[in-house]
């Protein structure tokens, strides 16, 4: 069986290994993922509207929010593990973020997904929640006053 990845930036096919764990295109010089942590993390714009400089990152592993900061926080966050081409490819990422409200490259969470984003367990054995991308500002509000209560009243239980 041989196993290959395609580059959606350029199209270029590969079926070197490597490529096809690291994600990464020789040709565009290009990430399929977000390296930090492939594939278990994303970056949305907090607030639609433009001007404004707030961002979190969203961990798929723990289905939550594991950090909130402005775009040059972000840049530096991305730059850390991917080496030489590390500036340009986190302003690729954040042009992606600022255009688009996500960093995932089929639009989970961007302005337009009208699909909810998954919530981890609120405790042991709760089950789990959703929110909605257009809750996404409140949540930032709340977590940022340190109000519990509020960010949890954000969240809809999976039916």
């Amino acid at each position: 069986m041989t196993v290959s990845i395609t580059f959606p930036a350029c199209g270029t096919t590969s079926h070197h290994p490597t490529d096809v764990t690291e994600g990464y295109c020789g040709r565009c010089h290009d990430w399929t993922t977000v390296r930090r942590h492939p594939m278990t993390s994303m970056i949305f714009k907090v607030d639609p509207e433009p001007g404004t400089d707030r961002y979190m990152i969203w961990s798929t592993v723990i289905d939550g929010p594991t950090r909130f900061g402005t775009r040059d926080d972000m840049i530096a966050w991305l730059q850390q593990p991917i080496g030489d081409d590390s500036p340009a490819q986190a302003r690729r990422v954040m042009r992606r973020v600022d255009d688009t409200g996500t960093s995932d490259r089929a639009g989970r969470g961007g302005w337009d997904d009208v699909d909810p984003i998954p919530v981890g367990d609120m405790s042991p054995g709760d089950g789990w929640y959703q929110i909605g991308r257009r809750d996404l500002p409140a949540l930032a509000d709340a977590i940022e006053a340190r109000d519990t209560d509020a960010a949890q009243r954000l969240f809809v239980r999976y039916a």
